[in-house]
């Protein structure tokens, strides 16, 4: 097989609004009876959202990031989005608003793919999207839902984006961390694992991150709300000081954050690490079972052997 190039590092902006459940989804005049962020808490998270990526521009072009991911159910405004990521030229991955047909819910997040997003000296003029969603919907979703009368509809499809070199991503949002059978999916074929998430349970999501890291071989980002804090950057390096490349700890707290993930080192590591002598290892030694794929080969589909509920 060939040796793919890879850059050295995939650079993130972590940004983390403050996202509020308790207020965004309520029933007020400007809400209204609709499962619908209400324009007050929604302007305010674009506020931010539109702060951080204008500091990331502010950046000298070697710090700016590459991509830049947003919570779980952060932003209502397609255009909005479209828009920064234009003018950044930055990859931009966020949780949409619910989003609403006749009875039905679903829980989405959109990519944007700038036209010169690899180019930082030309400007973009239109995006490529696509939507990945969430597959289980937490209690809280459920109870609201049944609010509204609303029935959750679950996305079960798996997405890998191929970044060419800055590496292969994979996508969960916030409970579908939990997903067993989709870590066995991304086992071997990403190197970085994205999670959007609306969660206050940070702590079992730090020890997911790393649990994860090591079981899928991979970087980790988890970007979630202000709200509750607990955004963090992990990669499964040999020494334990370099593993949490960023941790945020303490709610009510608008952050945002550029981060540098290793892609050719862990590349190289995933496809040779036994050739590598103990000395000169950066990273944690690979999961068993652990196999570099061929792309030259079809993927087999992994069947479920027990129905999910």
């Amino acid at each position: 097989m060939a040796k793919k190039s890879f850059n050295e590092y995939l650079k993130v902006g972590i940004v983390q609004p403050i996202v509020n459940e308790q207020t965004a989804w309520v029933d007020t005049p400007l809400a209204g009876m609709h499962l619908k962020m209400n324009s007050v808490d929604a302007h305010f998270i674009n506020d931010q959202i539109s702060s951080a990526v204008n500091a990331f521009i502010g950046m000298k072009e070697s710090e700016r990031p590459d991509i830049i991911i947003l919570p779980e159910l952060c932003a209502a405004d397609e255009s909005f989005l479209e828009n920064l990521a234009k003018k950044s030229n930055a990859i931009i991955i966020a949780g949409r608003d619910f989003m609403v047909s006749g009875n039905g819910v679903k829980n989405m997040a959109e990519v944007f793919i700038p036209s010169k997003w690899d180019n930082p000296d030309i400007p973009s003029t239109f995006c490529q999207k696509f939507f990945f969603g969430k597959k289980f919907f937490s209690h809280p979703e459920k109870a609201l839902f049944e609010k509204y009368q609303s029935e959750g509809i679950s996305s079960p499809e798996i997405y890998i984006l191929n970044a060419r070199q800055f590496g292969r991503i994979g996508f969960a949002i916030c409970a579908d961390f939990f997903d067993i059978l989709r870590f066995r999916i991304y086992k071997r074929f990403v190197h970085h694992l994205f999670i959007l998430a609306l969660n206050k349970d940070t702590e079992t999501f730090e020890h997911m991150a790393e649990t994860i890291s090591r079981m899928v071989f991979c970087n980790v980002v988890v970007c979630n709300s202000g709200h509750y804090g607990g955004s963090l950057a992990f990669s499964p390096y040999k020494e334990a000081y370099r593993r949490y490349i960023y941790l945020h700890r303490g709610g009510e707290l608008f952050t945002s954050q550029v981060v540098s993930l290793p892609v050719s080192s862990l590349d190289d590591f995933q496809q040779n690490s036994e050739n590598i002598p103990a000395k000169d290892r950066l990273f944690k030694s690979v999961p068993p079972g652990y196999k570099y794929p061929d792309y030259k080969e079809k993927a087999e589909p992994i069947q479920e052997e027990l129905p999910l509920e």
